[in-house]
């Protein structure tokens, strides 16, 4: 007998993995400087490029095991993303911090490599799913 709830509560646990992964970095960004450890700007940079390729992963796949098509995957991700990272940076100055264009940037592209990245995956899936449903 096998579970018909299940590919339901995968999706559910990884759309609620998203929220929390989101939520947390939306504190973690906003924490005042003076609890947070000095990282230098290669570190920094780097962690937030890595940051952004996490959280738009988890995104990304959320919205694939939801059904969103390429199209809308590309959309949602590619217009809010960097739109909530700039959002993110002009309000961190009242937190204490400082807003930077560069970190926005490698926001952007932390995000745009994770896009490029899962939508190439799939693809290479995909081949690889019609190639065996092929010879079987």
């Amino acid at each position: 007998m096998t579970d018909t709830n299940q590919p339901r509560r995968l999706r559910r646990m990884i759309q609620l993995g998203c929220i929390a992964l989101w939520a947390c970095a939306m504190v973690a960004t906003h924490l005042p400087p003076r609890r947070l450890p000095h990282l230098g700007v290669g570190l920094g940079t780097s962690l937030h490029a890595l940051g952004y390729f996490v959280l738009v992963g988890a995104l990304w796949l959320t919205l694939d095991l939801h059904g969103q098509s390429r199209r809308r995957r590309l959309a949602i991700i590619l217009l809010a993303v960097p739109l909530y990272a700039a959002i993110e940076e002009i309000s961190q100055p009242l937190f204490g911090r400082c807003a930077s264009l560069i970190d926005w940037s490698v926001d952007v592209l932390g995000t745009v490599t994770a896009v490029a990245v899962f939508e190439i995956v799939k693809a290479i899936r995909g081949r690889d799913n019609s190639g065996s449903r092929a010879a079987a």
